[in-house]
């Protein structure tokens, strides 16, 4: 799915105004059309919700996870062009606050997660770069 065949769709976007304000662009650049949202908001659970119902789409990730049993009318469709984005990841809590186990484990596992992304990413680029400095110029 392209970013333009989406535009028909009532769209379900979050809030951060210079995430929504890049893809907006970039989906009016492809088909010419600026989409209108239907809603923008900081819970993704509404946009999840939202999409549940039928309401509307949204761009998530899709992380690795299995969504089937506790949302089943929810599914995961790859878009043509990657959505990259760079930004800050943080956690939020309560000052003072302990994390469970539970918790703990989870967050874990992300860091792990995250840290073999960026091991493949500076893998890649570094493989890139060897790969061009050999490659003769025309």
């Amino acid at each position: 799915v392209s970013l333009g065949e989406c535009i028909p769709y009532p769209l379900a976007l979050p809030a951060d105004l210079p995430y929504r304000r890049a893809l907006l662009a970039r989906m009016s650049s492809e088909a010419g059309v600026t989409p209108r949202p239907l809603v923008t908001t900081n819970s993704y659970e509404m946009m999840r919700d939202l999409v549940e119902s039928g309401m509307a789409i949204s761009f998530q990730a899709n992380l690795p996870v299995d969504r089937s049993k506790t949302h089943p009318g929810l599914t995961y469709v790859p878009l043509n062009e990657p959505l990259g984005r760079y930004s800050l990841l943080s956690i939020c809590a309560r000052q003072g606050r302990r994390f469970s186990v539970t918790a703990q484990v989870f967050l874990r596992f992300i860091e792990q997660h995250l840290d073999g992304i960026a091991g493949e990413y500076r893998l890649t680029n570094s493989i890139e770069r060897n790969h061009r400095k050999r490659s003769p110029r025309k």
